[in-house]
């Protein structure tokens, strides 16, 4: 029998996990409270939703666009042409 091989989830893949679970947990949470006493707490609403949305969004296009991977190979290719050798004197090696 084959034996499958477990993806590993990297770390946007948890924080999106992390980032939508909460939002439904809060959800439920205020749903809740508002059926028991009533009462909402808009400005935390606002701000709650506010920042997942824009958290999840941005992770969503990060991964959508391979953002991560351009800017290592943008990265890779700037080590590889800089060719700028800096000779210490006083110290006799190369930085």
């Amino acid at each position: 029998m084959r034996k499958r091989s477990k993806k590993k989830l990297n770390k946007l893949d948890k924080y999106l996990i992390f980032s939508i679970g909460f939002v439904v947990v809060y959800t439920i949470a205020h749903s809740i409270i508002f059926a028991v006493t009533g009462l909402e707490a808009k400005v935390l609403d606002v701000l709650v939703y506010g920042f997942f949305a824009g958290e999840i969004t941005s992770c969503l296009l990060i991964k959508r666009f391979n953002i991560k991977e351009e800017a290592k190979l943008v990265l890779n290719k700037k080590k590889e042409n800089d060719t700028d050798v800096v000779c210490d004197e006083d110290l006799g090696d190369f930085e």
